[in-house]
């Protein structure tokens, strides 16, 4: 099985029901797939093959969906890029993943074509926003998206597909994180770990069949593909997208004309909801929220719930896990806890030894699972030094686990602060301070006192 496979078999079950929905634009599952098979002709066309790997730089849109989904089913591997970065960060990223092609659009791509002469891997640029192709076809590094799908519509490379076989092992996507020190690594994810994290996240949340989940966070990050795209459209749901949270009223728009039913976002969007009228909650279809990639804290969940009246379940995951690792389960949560592991992922804590620790001890939380990555790409020493004997995955959080099996998760390894000797979590202390009313966002540091305290 492969994420191609699982959904084609969607497609068939589902075929005139809407899957994805982007600026007005409603695709069918069936009309999805058909352009999927299109964009996977023309990357085979340009010569492309298992094993490539393909750049997408772009906000959020369809034909993100659709370029990686194409890639993913000839076997190459997507490389989703984070369109914040400068573009010599980027640059770097298709340098060390040996991108050989860019599929972008003019706003983002024009500032990297300047710096075509760095890109030694890449033959050729794909705008989605060019109507027709800059020059000769397959002669000129600037194509057209639109006319590509044109030109292979309705066409399949049988003997491609039937003699080069994509298997759940093989790698679908290599997203890149930016750490604390040094360049991003790349994260190897195979196309077994996004499926696993699917099927968990899946019995996990519980769906119905007409539910539909807004994919406002940017789909570079594995939190927004994985629970945003693949999750719904791999298990026959709609995924309505936004290409930006800015302006919410365009949101809020998109959430009550396509009846929007589960929201996913990080913890400032939830902290900027609180500034909505309570009126709000009367007009929204919304049944539940899901909060992720960061901590939320204690005082907003309970301000958020207790306004709209809409459950809001914290999560927790990271890239090297396809990204979803634990999840409170509805109507059993527990305000700061990052819940349960989900269904098929193990979770342990370990001293600095990397001796296992009862529980409520405190110590580094490490996962074991099929969602785990198979590594960093180009890094063989740091993926030997995260993924330990057994598998288990090493996150870097210090975290506990009590009695009940709920994870509760108190700092980064790297943001403890030392106070005359004594542990103390940073998150701790911003909890405390976020209770202030005057208070929206804080962070806390140590600063070193020069006696070895900080």
């Amino acid at each position: 099985m492969n994420l191609n496979k699982k959904f084609e078999e969607i497609v068939e079950l589902h075929p005139e029901k809407v899957g994805l929905i982007c600026k007005a634009r409603l695709f069918s599952y069936r009309n999805l797939k058909e352009k999927i098979d299109s964009s996977a002709s023309a990357f085979l066309q340009l010569g492309i093959k298992k094993g490539d790997k393909v750049g997408i730089l772009m906000r959020n849109s369809a034909e993100i969906v659709i370029a990686y989904l194409g890639a993913t089913k000839i076997g190459a591997i997507a490389v989703p890029i984070n369109f914040l970065l400068k573009p010599e960060e980027i640059t770097y990223i298709l340098n060390d993943s040996e991108a050989v092609v860019l599929v972008t659009n003019s706003h983002f791509g024009d500032r990297i074509v300047k710096l075509r002469d760095t890109l030694p891997y890449l033959k050729y640029f794909i705008y989605t926003d060019l109507l027709k192709r800059r020059g000769d076809y397959l002669k000129d590094e600037i194509l057209s998206f639109e006319e590509l799908l044109s030109i292979h519509e309705g066409k399949t490379d049988t003997e491609y597909l039937r003699t080069t076989e994509v298997t759940e092992d093989d790698l679908a996507s290599i997203i890149y994180t930016s750490g604390t020190t040094g360049k991003p690594k790349g994260v190897m994810l195979t196309h077994k770990n996004f499926l696993a994290n699917v099927i968990s996240s899946q019995q996990t949340i519980e769906l119905k069949e007409n539910d539909r989940i807004l994919c406002l966070l940017p789909m570079f990050h594995s939190f927004a593909w994985t629970v945003c795209v693949l999750l719904p459209l791999l298990t026959g749901l709609t995924t309505v997208v936004c290409e930006s949270i800015h302006p919410f009223t365009r949101v809020l728009q998109t959430i009550y004309k396509y009846k929007v039913t589960i929201f996913v976002a990080v913890p400032p969007v939830f902290v900027a909801l609180d500034r909505l009228p309570s009126f709000v909650r009367f007009l929204s279809p919304i049944r539940l929220c899901v909060s992720g990639a960061a901590a939320l804290p204690v005082e907003v969940l309970t301000k958020f719930e207790k306004k709209f009246r809409i459950p809001l379940l914290e999560g927790y995951g990271l890239t090297e896990a396809s990204p979803v690792v634990s999840m409170n389960p509805l109507g059993k949560s527990k305000p700061g806890s990052i819940g349960l592991p989900i269904p098929g992922v193990s979770v342990k804590i370990i001293d600095d030894d990397g001796k296992d620790l009862p529980l409520g001890q405190e110590g580094e939380l490490c996962v074991k699972g099929d969602n785990v990555m198979k590594g960093y790409y180009h890094f063989p020493e740091d993926t030997a030094a995260t993924i330990l004997p057994g598998g288990w995955l090493r996150t870097g959080d210090v975290a506990k686990i009590d009695s009940d099996g709920y994870i509760y998760i108190l700092d980064r390894k790297k943001d403890l602060i030392i106070v005359k000797g004594i542990n103390v979590h940073s998150c701790e202390i911003e909890n405390v301070i976020l209770r202030h009313p005057a208070v929206t966002e804080t962070a806390v540091i140590g600063i070193p006192d020069g006696t070895g305290d900080e």
